[in-house]
Parts: C-alpha cells; sequence; structure tokens
C-alpha cells in the first residue's frame, strides 16, 4: 500500500488512545514501562497506530496511551490529560490523535480507597477501576489471581451489587449507549476546541448491535446518535470491529484473545484508507 502523496509530514505527534487492543497486548514487543510517563504506560512498535504512523505519520512518534480494560471514560480520560500537556510542548496542528474505542458495556469508577491502601498502587492511574460483564458472572478470566484481585476490589470498593444490578438487569440499548455516545461527544468537543486532528476505528462490532436494538424513541440519544453521526465517523470494517474482523479472516490471536501482530498491521493499513478518504472530505 503507497501512501506516498498523502503523508503528513507537519505531525509529529500520534497519540494513540483505547483499550488492551491498543496498548498491544499479546505482541511480541509488548511491555510495561517501568517508570510511567503520565499516561503512557505501555511500549513496543507493533500496534495499529504505529502502522498508521509509519504510513501517513512518518516525521512523527506514537504515544501510546492505551491501557488494559478500559472504558470509553478512561480512554477519554487519558488522552485528553496527555493532549493536556503535549500542547504545551507541540502545536496542535502537529499533533494527531487516533482512538480505538473499545466495548460498549465497560464502566469506570474512581476508587473510593485511599491510595495508601491500595495494593501495587503507582500513580492516579490506579485509582480507577473498570468493570466488565464477567465481573457479574463468576469471574470467567483464566488466571485465579486476576479473578482474587478483582473480587477483592469490587468487595472494598462497594461495587459488588451496582455491578452485578447493571449487567444482569440494566443492559438494554439505552443503558448501554448513553454514557459513551456522551464520551465520544465529549472527547470530540474537546479536541475540535484544541484545533487537534482526530480519526476513530472500533475494537468491537457492538456498535452495530446496540445502536440498532430495538427501542423506544428518545429525543436525547436520538439527537446524539444523528449528530455523532457514527458510521461516517468511527472506522470499521464490513460493520466489524478489529476484533470480530480480525476472528472472521483466520488472523492469529495470542492466549488471551488479542490479535497478534498480522492482523494489527493489516487494520491499520485499511484504517489509513479510512483516514485519507476522511481527509479528502475534509
Amino acid at each position: 500500500m503507497v501512501y506516498k502523496n498523502l503523508k503528513m509530514d507537519k505531525i509529529k505527534k500520534v497519540v494513540s488512545g483505547g483499550c488492551s487492543f491498543t496498548a498491544g497486548a499479546e505482541l511480541a514487543d509488548h511491555k510495561r514501562v517501568i517508570e510511567p510517563l503520565g499516561s503512557i504506560r505501555f511500549a513496543g512498535e507493533s500496534t495499529w497506530a504505529h502502522r498508521v504512523q509509519k504510513n501517513l505519520y512518518p516525521s512523527a512518534t506514537v504515544d501510546n496511551v492505551g491501557m488494559v480494560g478500559s472504558d470509553f471514560g478512561s480512554c477519554v480520560r487519558r488522552v485528553i490529560y496527555h493532549i493536556d500537556n503535549l500542547i504545551k510542548s507541540f502545536n496542535p496542528e502537529e499533533i494527531v490523535v487516533l482512538v480505538m474505542w473499545t466495548s460498549l458495556t465497560r464502566r469506570e469508577y474512581p476508587r473510593i480507597s485511599p491510595k495508601k491502601s491500595i495494593e501495587r498502587y503507582v500513580d492516579d492511574e490506579d485509582k480507577f477501576f473498570c468493570s466488565q460483564p464477567t465481573d457479574a458472572d463468576g469471574f470467567f478470566s483464566p488466571h485465579k489471581g486476576t479473578n482474587k484481585q478483582r473480587r477483592t476490589i469490587l468487595s472494598e470498593e462497594y461495587l459488588k451489587n451496582t455491578i452485578r444490578d447493571f449487567y444482569r438487569n440494566r443492559t438494554e440499548s439505552s443503558n448501554i449507549i448513553y454514557y459513551p455516545l456522551q464520551q465520544i461527544e465529549y472527547l470530540i468537543s474537546y479536541l475540535n476546541s484544541q484545533n487537534v486532528k482526530f480519526y476513530f476505528t472500533s475494537a468491537f462490532d457492538d456498535f452495530a448491535y446496540y445502536i440498532t436494538m430495538e427501542r423506544e424513541p428518545n429525543i436525547f440519544l436520538d439527537g446524539m446518535i444523528k449528530r455523532l453521526d457514527l458510521k461516517n465517523i468511527i472506522h470499521r470494517e464490513d460493520n466489524l470491529g478489529f476484533y470480530n474482523w480480525a476472528k472472521q479472516n483466520g488472523y492469529k490471536f495470542g492466549p488471551q484473545a488479542h490479535p497478534l501482530e498480522k492482523a494489527h498491521k493489516i487494520w491499520g493499513d485499511k484504517f489509513c484508507n479510512f483516514i485519507t478518504d476522511q481527509r479528502s472530505l475534509s
């Protein structure tokens, strides 16, 4: 794939946000940063975001603020924090933000436990906990240590009933999409206010599922969906997010169900096509 005439040499920083699929979980060069640098927790150069950088922004470096287990709010929180600090040293036109949105069903909670009582506390990233549907259904992670740790956090943070009730009783369309769509709109508003360019893709295909799920009309949700125009601003392939697309096309996965290098490379190329199309329309 050649992008020779489309490269953006003025871009010096590519900020990539998302969950484990952005952080590069299970890739061969994936590693934790020993001393976290702001929102940057992981290193490695085999992610989809690095592929986009190599294709389109050859003069830039990637600041990967992806974090394992993130929800929409986590992604937005980390990107905004990083941009707030980055614009002290770079002009807005030298920065581009790439976000791979995660599952709509995750939810983040600020922790009420004091820092001194949080096991392995490193910095304020550890003052947040993000729930997943399996937290309500018996902890299906194959890692027993992870199960025990999550059960302990749910108990200490008084979240057991909240999370159980949400995932068992409140997972209809309106409740699933309301908060994530707010976060997308919030990030768009913030980045526009800073004159920073951005492009979005998706880790999963639950956008197609939950947005189109039958529900009662609601002027607020319907208005937000219309304003956001999700189909045109979020890159997917055949209505599939990265994970589902990689599964359908037979790419290799790690033991913890993350697509590996080849899938990242091809998805990055496809995202480049989306980005160049979007730019031609702007």
